[in-house]
């Protein structure tokens, strides 16, 4: 089940990710930013991870401060081995920091999407979802760069998603598109869909659901006779073929 409220059968396989401990820095942020009577669950939290994972400061009077001596160095070295390698975060939040400076919970970004489209320039399928680090930018790059795309989204909810990304697409995949997800992406125009519509014969499903900005312009004014629609459209209805 997908954001959009669309489920389906996919091919699709267990990933696990594993680490000596998935305790974060938001681990402490939240119950600190709920005032001083969350005091005692963040002291329990930190005598846990230095038990279990800073052992050699367990007897040590300023066993907290060395503990966050050590955690701020090891995340210091930690980014500067990712910019050593010119690896991008792509979702950097307290979220997403391990407390024993390990490179967790990270996503896709600008920089990745567009490697992947200058590595991969006859890539056909890719699935964007809630790839919330990737700009317009960043999808236009893919757009540009590969040029066999058939069905490239559902990108919901990329919000930077629009109407240049839509014009690349037009000019770039105009022989292969042939689905588009666009659900939520609430900068993309009516003019600029239809653009899509018109110069890609080959796209046969358009999903627009939360697209309030599209209405019967779009719907009523291209010229692709083969598009089914799902989505509402203001006074027109939900499903269109």
């Amino acid at each position: 089940m997908f954001y959009n409220g669309d489920s389906k059968f996919e091919p699709g396989a267990v990933v696990c990710r594993i680490a000596p401990s998935f305790i974060r820095f938001g681990t402490f942020q939240l119950p600190s930013s709920r005032g001083p009577e969350q005091a005692p669950l963040v002291k329990k939290i930190m005598d846990y991870v230095i038990k279990h994972h800073y052992p050699q400061f367990v007897d040590d009077p300023n066993a907290y401060l060395k503990v966050l001596t050590e955690v701020s160095e090891r995340t210091g070295k930690m980014i500067a081995m990712w910019q050593c390698v010119g690896f991008v975060h792509g979702v950097m939040n307290t979220d997403n920091m391990s407390i024993l400076g390990l490179t967790i919970d990270y996503g896709p970004y600008d920089a990745g999407v567009m490697a992947l489209a200058l590595s991969n320039p006859a890539l056909e399928v890719l699935r964007m979802d809630s790839c919330h680090g990737v700009s317009e930018k960043g999808m236009m790059a893919l757009a540009s760069g590969c040029k066999h795309l058939q069905c490239p989204l559902p990108v919901c909810p990329i919000n930077s998603f629009g109407s240049l990304t839509m014009c690349t697409l037009a000019a770039s995949c105009a022989n292969s598109l042939e689905s588009l997800d666009v659900s939520f992406c609430r900068l993309v125009t009516e003019a600029a869909l239809g653009v899509v519509a018109d110069a890609c014969s080959k796209l046969e499903c358009l999903k627009i659901f939360g697209c309030s900005q599209i209405g019967p312009k779009f719907l009523f004014g291209h010229s692709n006779k083969m598009l089914s629609r799902d989505g509402a459209i203001m006074g027109v209805g939900t499903h269109s073929a």
